[in-house]
């Protein structure tokens, strides 16, 4: 017979990004699709390269050539199979490294009612409604509030398969069917971490500073309640001063020019069926392909997402600021962010380089004088990270 709850301690290591990682890229059905012909081509080689060595020793230059081709070919495939993997894991290390917060003890609290989270830094609380989907890998589950925030529990940090069950009845009978997809894999590789007496003492700290109890009066509280519109722009801000985004869309337009601008040399109808037709509609792809992705994701995001129709309270103190939203609360001191971008319509405070904390200058209308005491704050504990632009 199971108990009603099961309690976890996680603080996330190298291993454990590696490891989101590989389930991220890998561990669905497309990331197995994609991985399919590099796995065909990488047998093919193995069963053919020892044949061709005995069929053609006798002819060395064409074994040589045929040899190469073959591993050129696995090499090529292998490179773009793996490429995904090695941007993404690239970009959660070094996000991993430069963030406190990802680096900092957890305390996940799992029952029938709801999914508590919390660490030195604040508190979240979901219930099973508000959560959009649990998906079981071997290394880790994937808990989706959204398809822009995902919590990943690792399987290490079960002390026992027994534990493991438990987890995964409280998950069967809390969520509907259509949002859960577990595969029961066993527990291969226990790890768990384990709090200590300073962890319990700040969450502690923490708990009565939201409850109210915190003798420090905050410079400025601000309400925030984010329109659609501003999470749109947030996402296509974000992602376009990514390189890869960026490469992409240079490459874009300049398949898309060489298309158009090919029409006006063409002499005979056949050639429009050539090079220029397939370079302008790559272009189109390239070009619109990254803005349409971007514009549906978001759209979805917000839609599914309840909390983002919530108003968040932010208190802004002179060595940190906190956040207070339905499901819980974040404390987090100045020098522990990533960066502050101040641009002219917002103010995005990075807690890492993925979660952010998005401030739009609208809500200062009328009220110019707070605007430029927030500047001042974060222009003299943020000087290093303060940013104008991405």
């Amino acid at each position: 017979m199971f108990d009603s709850s099961v309690k976890l301690y996680i603080k996330y290591t190298l291993k454990d990004i590696r490891d989101i990682c590989i389930e991220k890229v890998y561990g669905g059905i497309l990331g197995k699709i994609f991985m399919a012909p590099f796995i065909i081509v990488l047998v093919i080689a193995a069963v053919t390269i020892p044949v061709s060595l005995f069929f053609l020793q006798r002819e060395p230059e064409q074994l040589l050539d045929f040899i190469s081709t073959l591993l050129f070919l696995v090499f090529i495939l292998g490179f773009i199979v793996n490429f995904p993997f090695v941007v993404i894991y690239l970009s959660y290390k070094n996000d991993y490294r430069k963030s406190k917060l990802w680096q900092s003890i957890q305390c996940v609290e799992v029952s029938k009612e709801n999914l508590v989270i919390s660490s030195e830094e604040g508190s979240r609380t979901m219930t099973w409604d508000e959560v959009d989907g649990v998906l079981e890998y071997r290394r880790c589950f994937f808990i989706h509030q959204s398809s822009a925030k995902i919590f990943v529990l690792p399987k290490r940090c079960f002390v026992s398969q027994e534990q493991l069950e438990e987890f995964r009845s409280i998950l069967s009978s809390s969520l509907e069917s259509n949002k859960l997809i577990l595969k029961n894999y066993k527990l291969v590789h226990s790890c768990p971490d384990y709090c200590d007496t300073e962890f319990e003492l700040k969450s502690s700290v923490l708990e009565k500073a939201a409850e109210g109890d915190n003798e420090q009066k905050p410079e400025l509280v601000l309400e925030v309640l984010l329109e659609k519109k501003e999470y749109i722009k947030f996402n296509f801000m974000f992602f376009y001063k990514k390189p890869i985004v960026i490469i992409f869309t240079l490459l874009g337009l300049y398949l898309l020019v060489r298309g158009l601008l090919g029409f006006g040399q063409l002499n005979n109808f056949i050639r429009i069926f050539s090079f220029r037709i397939f370079s302008l509609l790559s272009g189109v792809f390239l070009t619109f392909s990254i803005p349409l992705m971007l514009l549906i994701f978001s759209n979805r995001v917000y839609k599914r997402d309840k909390s983002m129709k919530k108003s968040a309270l932010y208190k802004i103190y002179k060595d940190h600021y906190s956040v207070e939203r339905s499901e819980g609360f974040l404390n987090i001191e100045w020098d522990k962010l990533v960066k502050i971008v101040d641009t002219k319509d917002f103010i995005f405070i990075f807690v890492t380089n993925n979660v952010v904390s998005i401030i739009p200058k609208r809500i200062f209308k009328g009220r110019e004088e707070d605007l430029r005491k927030f500047e001042g704050i974060l222009r003299e504990n943020c000087g290093e990270i303060l940013k104008k632009r991405f």
